[in-house]
C-alpha cells in the first residue's frame, strides 16, 4: 500500500513539473534581453543545466538538506493525530490535540519578526544551523518523556522556535545558491532547480506517507472501532510497539535529523563569497550590454 502511495503521487506529480519547467522564465534574462530571439540563443539546453546544478557542491546540500527535513517534518505531520491519540492523550479527548498544534503555531507569528534581525547580524546559515541544533534538543526532551503533557508542550515549544530559521531562510538561501551557479556557470537555472524542489516535495510526501503506514502495520497498529448501533468510534488501547513507532516519528526523529541538516549546512558557506560573485555578475553583464 505504501509504495502504490508513493508511486501515484509521482505519476501525477511528473507532468506538472514538466510543464512548470518548460513555462518557466529566468527573470533577469528576461530583463536583459531586447529580443525574443537573443533569449532563445541564451538559453541553456536541459541537460547543461541539470549538469550546472548537480555538479555544484552548494546546490547538492541544499537539496539534501531539503529532502531530510521535509521527509522528517512531514512524517510528524501526518503523526500527529496518531501520537495525540495514542501516546500523549486519548482518543479524540478534544484538548491535547489542541495544545500541541497550538504550541507549533505560536512561535511562527514570533519568528516573522525575530528570525530576520538574528540573520542579518549572524548571517542566514549560522541563524539556521543554530536553529536546528534548537529543534534537536526540544525533539529529545520530548522524547525523554513522551506522555508527560507539560514537558512535550515544553519541548515542542523549543523545538519550533528552533524551525523557525529553516522556515524563513531557506528560500533565500537557495536564492544565493541560484546566484552562486549563474556566476559560475553563466547562466540561470531557476527553473529547472525549482523543478527539482518540486519533485522532492512531492515525493516526500508520498514517502513519509508510506513510511508511516508501514511502521504501523508492522508493528501491530488497530484501528479504532465503529459500533454502528451508537455510531460511536472508540479507539482502542495500542500495544507498546506501535506506541514506540509513533513516538519515534512524532518527536524522536527531529532529534536526528536535526543535527544532521545542521552538519549538512555548516558546509553551506556561499554567503562568504556571494556578494563578490553578485558583482561580477553585474559587471559582466555590463560589458555584455556595451558590446
Amino acid at each position: 500500500m505504501w509504495l502504490i502511495t508513493i508511486s501515484t503521487l509521482s505519476i501525477i506529480a511528473f507532468p506538472l513539473i514538466v510543464l512548470e519547467y518548460y513555462f518557466t522564465r529566468e527573470r533577469i534574462t528576461l530583463e536583459d534581453a531586447g529580443k525574443a530571439e537573443d533569449l532563445e540563443k541564451q538559453q541553456p539546453t536541459g541537460r547543461q543545466q541539470l549538469k550546472a546544478i548537480f555538479s555544484d557542491k552548494y546546490c547538492l546540500i541544499i537539496f539534501a538538506y531539503f529532502a531530510i527535513n521535509l521527509v522528517a517534518a512531514q512524517l510528524k505531520n501526518t503523526s500527529l493525530v496518531y501520537y495525540c491519540n495514542y501516546v500523549l492523550g486519548t482518543y479524540n479527548d478534544g484538548y491535547t490535540q489542541s495544545l500541541v498544534s497550538i504550541l507549533g503555531g505560536l512561535p511562527m507569528g514570533i519568528g516573522l519578526f525575530a528570525v530576520w534581525p538574528i540573520a542579518k547580524k549572524f548571517g542566514k546559515k549560522n541563524t539556521t544551523v543554530a536553529g536546528f541544533i534548537l529543534m534537536a534538543v526540544g525533539s529529545l526532551i520530548c522524547f525523554i518523556a513522551p506522555k508527560s503533557l507539560p514537558i512535550v508542550l515544553g519541548g515542542q515549544f523549543i523545538k519550533n522556535i528552533g524551525a523557525l530559521p529553516s522556515a524563513y531562510i531557506f528560500m533565500a538561501l537557495f536564492a544565493d545558491v541560484l546566484d552562486h551557479l549563474e556566476w559560475k556557470h553563466h547562466f540561470r537555472c531557476d527553473g529547472m532547480a525549482m523543478s527539482v524542489y518540486s519533485i522532492i516535495t512531492t515525493v516526500a510526501a508520498g514517502v513519509a506517507t508510506g513510511v508511516l503506514n508501514l511502521g504501523l502495520s508492522l508493528s501491530g497498529y488497530v484501528a479504532p472501532v465503529f459500533d454502528a448501533a451508537t455510531g460511536v468510534t472508540t479507539g482502542v488501547v495500542q500495544s507498546a510497539a506501535t506506541q514506540n513507532v509513533i513516538t519515534i516519528f512524532f518527536v524522536g526523529l527531529e532529534a536526528v535529523t536535526g543535527l544532521v541538516c545542521a552538519v549538512l549546512l555548516h558546509s553551506l558557506d556561499v554567503e562568504k563569497v556571494i556578494e563578490k560573485e553578485q558583482e561580477e555578475i553585474l559587471q559582466r553583464k555590463s560589458t555584455e550590454a556595451v558590446c
